[in-house]
This record gives structure tokens, sequence and C-alpha cells, in this order.
């Protein structure tokens, strides 16, 4: 049996520095287990490519000899988390938190036709970080969303906890509903916006349960 190992993926909007993944990696090291929190800002939040985080987390994998996962992913890393998971068979459990089902659904409902056409031709446009700070985002990254993420994702093969914020102004309810629904996943619905920043401990105590639950499964 491959070795277990173990995870965050964070969103646009936060980064290698994230709440959520420091959370989990010290409640981990108390265990003597290493989280991985890869910088997925890449191969700058500017220049933005799905293509260079994917090679990214490939070469991660790589160099682990290729384990079994255990994945908790943010909004964008959710969707990649969940990604990885279809695509490589190797994910022991995941936990999609504020994820898209349809990636490019997400997108084009948080930005109108205007919208998006005033950041093609400006070549980049500002988006506000978890702190609220203007980061400048590429448009090649709303062309590898088109490219990767215009049908939405199929079921999970492996067991699943979707997480959803209940004040969630990006993401609607109806849509993580749906993606529990399609993998037999359960859907638990916290009093907190799409970050998920104000429902830390909670989270990283639902992420460690579910996990623990497959210890005690196998």
């Amino acid at each position: 049996m491959p070795a277990i190992a173990y995870a965050y993926l964070h969103g646009l909007g936060s980064g290698s520095a994230s709440r959520k993944g420091a959370a989990l990696r010290e409640a981990y090291a108390r265990r003597g287990i290493d989280v991985h929190v890869p910088e997925l800002h890449l191969p700058s939040i500017r220049h933005l490519s799905i293509h260079a985080i994917r090679a990214h987390l490939d070469a991660l994998d790589a160099s682990l000899d290729r384990p079994r996962w255990r994945l908790v992913g943010s909004s964008l890393g959710g969707w990649l988390a969940g990604r990885f998971a279809r695509e490589t068979g190797r994910v022991d459990r995941v936990v999609l938190l504020s994820a898209p089902l349809h990636l490019r659904g997400l997108w084009d409902r948080v930005l109108s036709d205007e919208a998006r056409a005033q950041w093609k031709a400006r070549g980049s446009m500002l988006f506000p970080d978890v702190h609220g700070r203007l980061q400048r985002v590429g448009y090649s990254f709303y062309e590898d969303v088109v490219a990767l993420g215009s049908e939405p994702n199929g079921p999970l093969t492996c067991p699943a906890l979707v997480v959803h914020g209940a004040r969630d102004p990006l993401l609607p309810l109806e849509e993580s509903r749906a993606q529990a629904a399609l993998s037999g996943a359960e859907l638990v619905v916290l009093d907190d916006v799409h970050e998920l920043t104000s429902s830390v401990a909670e989270v990283t105590s639902l992420a460690m349960r579910f996990f623990d639950d497959g210890d005690r499964r196998a």
C-alpha cells in the first residue's frame, strides 16, 4: 500500500501562508505528520497558469514517489484537488472547501461579459485577495479556465467532504449540493462567507475527523 501524504491547496485570493493551511499544518505537526502547503501562484499571480500549477503538483507528487493523497482544497484549490483526484486515482480522501463544480461557470457569474471583455483588452485585471489587497491577474488565466474548466467536473471516486459557507456571495449553495450529490459526499454548511476565514478551527476539525475516519475504516 503506498504511503499517505497530506496537502492543502489554497485558492486564488490566498497563498501558501493561508490561515486554513497553516492551521491544518500545525494540527498535524502535533501528530508528527507533515502537511504540504505548496504555493500555487505560478509562475506568478500576474501570469497565473493552471497548467503551471498542475505541473508543480505533479512534480511534488513525483518527488514523494507518487503516494496516496489526502487533500484539502479551497475554492480554486478545491477544484484542482477534485481534478487531481479524478485524473490520478490516487487520492484517498478529499475535503472541498467552497469549491466550484464548474470553474468557468463560477467566473462567468462573478464577471459580466463587459468585465471579461475589458480584462481581455487590458491584458490583466485587479482582484482583491483574502486581505483586501488588490492583485493583478493576467487574462491568460481566464483562457486556462475556458480551456480546462468549461465543463462541470464529473463524480469523485474517493470519499469526499464538501464544506460551504452559508453567506458565500460567489458560489451558490446549490452548486455545493450538486457536487456532494454527484459523488455521494457529505455536505456541511457553515455560517461563513466564501473564504471560510471565520471558521478555520471548525474546518480543521472537520477535515481531521474525516481523515481519521478513513484510518478507522482501513
